[in-house]
């Protein structure tokens, strides 16, 4: 319930922060009342159905698996899904989620002391916004470009 009234970075549209809190309490209630979604972790029984979310609902979906660290999983989710027609109308979101991914893999190859990682990875985040004319214009592009 806290990331549920967590702040999101800034950039995203304004249906992300509804489609995140939506996705949320879904996985809440399927937690709870869905033992087949949950399984049993005392029992080791994993879970027998997988989670399937509406497209509208995947830019939220990103957006807090980046909150939670997994960047690996937003880049690829997000490359796999910009493939698709269905993402068109979300791709901004996505693509924004995947920046802030590399920016994350950055942050952390320059704590491990390997520079050149973290400038790949702040490379491809600038790659990826200037892609998007909307993303192009924000604060987090001209944060990036400082380190060049």
């Amino acid at each position: 319930m806290s990331l549920r009234n967590a702040e999101i970075d800034e950039g995203y549209t304004v249906g992300i922060v509804a489609s995140r809190q939506d996705l949320l309490m879904d996985v809440r209630d399927k937690l709870l009342f869905e033992p087949e979604y949950a399984g049993n972790l005392k029992e080791k029984i994993p879970p027998k159905s997988s989670l399937r979310i509406p497209w509208s609902w995947l830019p939220g979906a990103l957006c807090l698996l980046q909150e939670i660290g997994e960047s690996k999983f937003v880049l690829d989710i997000g490359r796999t899904s910009l493939q698709h027609q269905d993402a068109k109308p979300y791709a901004d979101d996505l693509v924004l989620s995947m920046a802030l991914a590399e920016c994350t893999v950055a942050k952390i190859g320059f704590e491990k002391k390997k520079v050149s990682q973290g400038f790949e990875a702040l490379a491809r985040a600038q790659c990826l916004l200037r892609s998007k004319p909307s993303l192009a214009k924000m604060t987090l592009l001209s944060q990036v470009r400082k380190f060049f």
